[in-house]
């Protein structure tokens, strides 16, 4: 059996769900569920999942007290019966033959993770599309390609082996709210050696006000987040690996670089001690950083004088 599994989140977005349900019911791949996780909504997201719920028979929702994006995805894990997973966000869509391109690419190169490319839709209604290079990866390839940002830390766009998927084996800090799936990403491929990508673009993404990706970054969190992460590589199989390391550094140090950059561009206060503190540990040890951040590091590093 290769019944999909489509684990949807929602919160708040009754404009909407109903755009991204009909995109599922409308795929030509028949063996599908579809679970809708209603965090917590507020205004009628929950009236409608319901509704659609009650004409098809693949559809099941729960509701439970909102705690966020992650824990909503663990809860449709736990309700999912089908033997792969595919998550989609309540206010994306995916293309008609989106699981059925992603399945097929899945069984003929006999991997545990196929990875798209998508489509994003701006705030203007631009439509940019971001193909990756199709080819077989080790997992420490495409983790180093993650951590480098040359591939999307989304859970999205992408279809797991259920089997392998164990989504709650560390707890998550309830203040993590952004790039969080970049942690349940490197936990699902230290478990898997090959990884294969497509370079199909089947998932669209649309930016809205609000979203997670148009919340000001700032350099407190990246340097949370980043500990989060180097605490979960360090707990993980992945420890030692020299490769994935030093990419991780990397992704630590441009991240919080940059959020350094974008408060001061913005005149928003930020410990500049704090953030030399924690560059100085890590920019030694990187793979690949442009000169950019270098430069900027010792700008601080001049400013703290």
């Amino acid at each position: 059996m290769r019944k999909v599994s489509i684990i949807v989140p929602v919160y708040n977005l009754e404009k909407y769900i109903e755009k991204c349900i009909l995109s599922i019911i409308d795929q030509n791949y028949s063996l599908w569920e579809l679970i809708l996780i209603n965090d917590g909504s507020i205004d009628d997201s929950e009236a409608i999942i319901q509704r659609y719920s009650e004409k098809d028979e693949r559809i099941k929702f729960k509701t439970i007290k909102n705690a966020g994006v992650s824990n909503a995805r663990s809860e449709g894990v736990k309700l999912s019966t089908g033997n792969y997973i595919m998550f989609v966000d309540g206010d994306d869509t995916i293309d008609i033959d989106c699981i059925s391109n992603l399945m097929l690419e899945l069984i003929k190169n006999k991997v545990d993770l196929v990875v798209s490319g998508y489509k994003r839709i701006l705030l203007n209604g631009k439509i940019i599309e971001k193909p990756y290079k199709s080819g077989m990866l080790t997992s420490e390839d495409f983790l180093s390609k993650m951590l480098n940002f040359e591939i999307e830390g989304s859970p999205c766009s992408r279809i797991y082996k259920k089997e392998i998927f164990k989504y709650n084996d560390i707890e998550l800090d309830r203040d993590i709210f952004f790039k969080e799936d970049l942690i349940m990403n490197i936990r699902y491929c230290s478990r898997i050696e090959k990884i294969y990508i497509s370079s199909l673009t089947p998932y669209n993404y649309y930016e809205r006000e609000g979203s997670t990706m148009t919340i000001p970054r700032t350099v407190s969190y990246d340097i949370k987040f980043a500990k989060v992460l180097e605490s979960v590589v360090k707990n993980s199989p992945l420890n030692g690996n020299k490769k994935v390391l030093q990419s991780l550094n990397t992704h630590n140090v441009s991240s919080s670089v940059y959020s350094a950059y974008y408060q001061i561009k913005n005149k928003s206060h930020f410990n500049i001690g704090d953030l030399i503190s924690f560059l100085d540990e890590r920019i030694n040890n990187t793979s690949n950083l442009k000169n950019k951040y270098k430069i900027f590091y010792m700008v601080l590093k001049y400013l703290k004088r």
